[in-house]
């Protein structure tokens, strides 16, 4: 998959004056098959990714305890704006690539593990939502 941001890759790091405000009372909210739930990642488990404090993406939906195996799914990820990576002519993303990515608590940005090989449309500022469906309802 190419990168359309024009050679930018460099990840900028964290600093204390970009902290996104609320951070820590931030929720996501996760959509499946009509169902939904509200996740607050700072009350998950983070580690400390190269970008900073993070949750993975794969927790936050395990938090949810919404029914249905990743393998099965596809995700599309909602930002702050409403910016959206399949708005942008990039596929959902597959159930296994959530175990690549995580939610930055310091920013709300989503990054990804480096060899994860995402374009940089994945990298989504200020998450709100995952959207979760039937893989092979893709085209």
């Amino acid at each position: 998959m190419s990168c359309r941001c024009h050679g930018h890759h460099a990840r900028p790091r964290v600093s204390l004056d970009v902290t996104r405000p609320g951070w820590r009372t931030a929720t996501v909210t996760i959509v499946c098959g009509g169902r939904s739930a509200t996740v607050r990642p700072a009350t998950l488990v983070a580690r400390h990714e190269l970008e900073g404090l993070g949750v993975r993406l794969v927790d936050i939906w395990s938090a949810s305890h919404l029914t249905g195996d990743m393998t099965d799914l596809s995700f599309d990820l909602l930002g702050e704006g409403g910016y959206r990576a399949t708005r942008n002519g990039l596929p959902a993303l597959s159930g296994g690539l959530l175990s690549r990515g995580y939610l930055v608590l310091e920013t709300g940005r989503v990054e990804w593990d480096s060899d994860a090989g995402l374009a940089c449309g994945y990298r989504v500022k200020g998450l709100t939502m995952l959207i979760a469906q039937d893989a092979r309802e893709q085209h």
